[in-house]
């Protein structure tokens, strides 16, 4: 989940991701999902990372999740990802608490570059 500070976004170029109309971010709404996916890791005895991508991987359409790991206990960690079983309670609730907005969505499909028919 990528997110910057307000002070990076006045310094950002209009070719900068963060320089675009669409790239706003909600703390609040990240930091609810950050608490969300630590109080799951804790009933697991598991990491934020691996709930996270534990239930990253259980998305419909995601076939493979990448992963940045620089060092083996990283790599470790990340790889127990695949061991850890969400309940359907965990996977409902953190659905729910990253539910994008419907006014996002809407900014996001009708923001520039937006093509609605790339083959016509």
């Amino acid at each position: 989940m990528p997110y910057h500070c307000d002070s990076a976004r006045s310094r950002a170029t209009a070719s900068s991701r963060a320089g675009s109309p669409i790239a706003t971010v909600d703390e609040a709404r990240g930091y609810d999902v950050v608490e969300r996916l630590d109080e799951i890791a804790a009933r697991h005895a598991a990491t934020v990372a691996q709930v996270a991508l534990a239930w990253v991987m259980r998305q419909p359409g995601v076939s493979s999740v990448l992963v940045g790991a620089t060092r083996m206990d990283q790599l470790r960690n990340n790889l127990a990802a695949a061991e850890l079983t969400l309940t359907e309670d965990d996977l409902a609730a953190l659905d729910e608490v990253s539910r994008l907005a419907p006014e996002y969505i809407e900014r996001v499909q009708s923001g520039p570059g937006v093509q609605r028919d790339p083959i016509g």
